[in-house]
């Protein structure tokens, strides 16, 4: 509610400044209009029902307000998008990069409406991005989560970070302890059992037990199984990984020396999230799933096993439960 009430106090005063080029009130109008239906995007997921503040709330009796339905909240926040996407340009230069674009409009709205089970309405926001033809899968996914390649083709939102000024603790959080991380969040068997064995797209997001250690020089292997004496060894600390995997994504060496003062940006929605969504929309629409779906997704099994890459609508071998 803190950045939904500088949002507010954005959409409800700027009108107010009479000597602005009218073109940038308009637009810096409609990013704060996203920014708030992006929070309130949030909220009715965590929470359902929640207090539906727009305007600036001037004393405490102010916000002690009902909640509204989500419902009402959804309605609203399909609403601010929808008055937003015209005043949004598709891109900007480099000295505004980041800032809130049409296609992030329209990739938040495909996200809002399929997750409250709009599904046309998500296929139709999700096909307005792609239609844009602004953005690309970045080819080796790999590299997506990289310093050397922030702010790529398939970012369409991410939060800005920058050295000094604005950092976070990404690489303490999930670092494995032997690189000085705090194992706070790891993989689960789960997650690590939900790609396919020979999916790339495994490796580059975890690090198993027996991989080399990519945080230390050498060949230091990282080995968490119990009774290894490692730093690492499962479940003897309560800073040691409790599944014996740790992630990757995030986690960079660039950052080992500072590991509470990285500043890697993190993406909030990227184009390969647009193509699965509004594949999976497509597929609700449709009596049957649709050539238009199957392509979708396989653009994005491309990246990862380009060998096996058609564009006719034919199906990978292992999408044929899509349905």
């Amino acid at each position: 509610y803190t950045g939904i009430g500088r949002a507010n106090n954005v959409v409800q005063n700027i009108d107010r400044i009479t000597d602005m080029d009218p073109v940038l009130q308009k637009r810096l109008k409609a990013e704060a209009r996203v920014m708030r239906a992006f929070l309130y995007n949030i909220l009715i997921n965590l929470y359902g029902d929640v207090p539906l503040i727009t305007e600036p709330v001037e004393i405490i009796a102010d916000a002690k307000k009902v909640r509204e339905s989500k419902e009402k909240v959804f309605d609203f926040i399909v609403k601010e998008l929808d008055l937003a996407i015209p005043d949004l340009p598709p891109g900007y230069g480099q000295s505004d990069i980041g800032r809130i674009t049409k296609g992030a409009a329209y990739a938040l709205k495909a996200r809002a409406c399929l997750w409250q089970g709009h599904f046309k309405e998500a296929r139709d926001a999700a096909k307005a991005v792609i239609d844009l033809g602004t953005y690309q899968l970045l080819p080796d996914y790999s590299k997506l989560f990289t310093y050397s390649t922030e702010n790529n083709i398939e970012v369409i939102l991410d939060d800005q970070y920058m050295p000094i000024h604005r950092t976070h603790n990404s690489f303490q959080q999930l670092g494995p302890r032997s690189s000085e991380g705090l194992s706070n969040y790891v993989p689960t068997r789960s997650l690590v059992d939900a790609y396919e064995p020979l999916d790339p797209r495994r490796n580059a997001t975890i690090l198993f037990p027996g991989d080399i250690n990519p945080y230390e020089d050498g060949n230091q292997i990282f080995d968490p199984s119990p009774g290894s004496k490692t730093p690492d060894e499962a479940n003897v600390s309560y800073d040691a990984t409790c599944t014996g995997y740790q992630f990757k994504k995030y986690v960079l060496k660039e950052d080992r020396a500072y590991n509470t003062r990285c500043n890697i940006n993190l993406v909030e929605i990227r184009y390969a999230d647009v193509l699965l969504m509004f594949a999976e929309a497509e597929n609700e629409v449709n009596a049957t799933p649709s050539p238009a779906a199957y392509n979708a997704v396989n653009d994005v099994r491309y990246r990862a096993r380009p060998a096996d890459h058609k564009d006719d609508g034919t199906i990978l071998p292992d999408l044929k439960n899509l349905s």
